[in-house]
C-alpha cells in the first residue's frame, strides 16, 4: 500500500503533480486523520476532567477545567460530524 501512496504523482504539461487516489486509499487516509483527531479530543477531555477533580475547589482552576472540558467535547462532536459528512460525500462522489 505504501508503494501506491508514494507512486501516485502524475505530472501534467505544467509539471504540477496530480494525485490519483482510489476510494480505498482516500478512505484509509481520512479514517486515520479522523481517528487521530478523535483520540486527541478524548485525551484532552480526560486530562481536563482530571484537572477538574484535583483543582480542590479553586474557582480559577475549576473554570479553566470546565472550559477545557467544554472545548474538548465540542471538538469530539465536530470530529464525529466531520467524519460522517466526509464519509457521506466520498461515498456519493
Amino acid at each position: 500500500m505504501i508503494d501506491k501512496l508514494l507512486s501516485f504523482a502524475v505530472v501534467d504539461e505544467f509539471e504540477v503533480p496530480k494525485g490519483e487516489f482510489g476510494d480505498s486509499e482516500l478512505g484509509t487516509i481520512l479514517k486515520i486523520v479522523f481517528g487521530i483527531m478523535g483520540a486527541v479530543a478524548v485525551v484532552v477531555l480526560l486530562l481536563a476532567s482530571l484537572k477538574y477533580v484535583i483543582s480542590r475547589g479553586d474557582p480559577g482552576e475549576v473554570a479553566k477545567a470546565k472550559n477545557a472540558i467544554i472545548y474538548a467535547a465540542i471538538g469530539l462532536v465536530v470530529t464525529a460530524f466531520a467524519f460522517s459528512i466526509v464519509g457521506f460525500v466520498v461515498n456519493r462522489v
